[in-house]
């Protein structure tokens, strides 16, 4: 009797030991690292991003306008190229008057001379996608070195086209523009193209026209007019004037 309730006590005892241990070396241990990562904003310094072509801006390398223009903004959030219309030189007639501008001159990669729709580009490089508003403003009228000025004269801006690097307007989304609008000398600015929240990162142009008008034929390449009233006394001599294109970070849906 005494040699069983020994056996049984240290069996109890065996048993008591054996869970013992499983509870002693089964506990979780838990030791912290730390990660680590940083990102710097892209190079912002600048002024001479590539102007795409305005007609397949996946060109690469596209080329460039004639002649080579000059720098742009700057920044991440830029406008790196807008053409200057020139309605060239044109008899005085009666009444009103219509005048188209010439198409954007171009040099291909090569050296040949070809043209190409007028347009501007706009490029976003912050990687916020929040958006942008592009807009166009005269604020005086056309005149003369003398100030005889074109009274009543605006410029029309027409069948008006957004395109872009096709990975931007991909994954970024596209920028938009109306198909047409009319810059009023001192009337304000007018939207020209704009990204919502959430779109337009990367590189976009609108264009004034398209394939079938960047000729020097005035008959086919109507895209910018000058539109001058049957009332304006209009003198023998050359006229210009400045147009303003402004970027904000505002988003706009257009």
């Amino acid at each position: 009797m005494k040699l069983k309730k020994l056996a049984t006590l240290v069996a109890v005892a065996g048993i008591t030991l054996s869970f013992g241990g499983v509870n002693s070396f089964a506990a979780d241990k838990t030791l912290g690292s730390d990660i680590d990562v940083i990102f710097t904003a892209p190079d912002d310094s600048g002024t001479d991003k590539p102007i795409v072509d305005p007609e397949d801006p996946d060109n690469q390398p596209p080329g460039t306008p004639d002649p080579i223009p000059g720098p742009g903004t700057g920044g991440l959030l830029s406008i790196d190229f807008a053409s200057s219309f020139n309605f060239g030189s044109n008899v005085i007639t009666n009444g009103a008057k219509t005048l188209y501008a010439a198409p954007q001159a171009w040099i291909e990669d090569g050296g040949a001379h070809t043209t190409k729709p007028n347009f501007v580009q706009v490029n976003d490089n912050r990687m916020l996608y929040s958006g942008w508003t592009l807009k166009v403003a005269q604020a005086d009228q056309l005149k003369t070195s003398d100030n005889k000025v074109l009274d009543g004269a605006t410029i029309t801006l027409n069948n008006i086209s957004v395109d872009g690097i096709k990975d931007d307007v991909t994954t970024n989304g596209p920028a938009t523009a109306p198909t047409s609008l009319v810059i009023t000398p001192g009337a304000g600015t007018a939207n020209v193209m704009a990204a919502a929240d959430g779109k337009g990162g990367g590189t976009f142009v609108a264009r004034f026209g398209d394939e079938t008008e960047n000729t020097n034929d005035v008959s086919k390449n109507k895209a910018v007019k000058l539109s001058i009233p049957s009332t304006t006394q209009v003198y023998a001599k050359a006229y210009s004037g400045t147009l303003t294109w402004t970027l904000s970070d505002t988003p706009t849906t257009i």
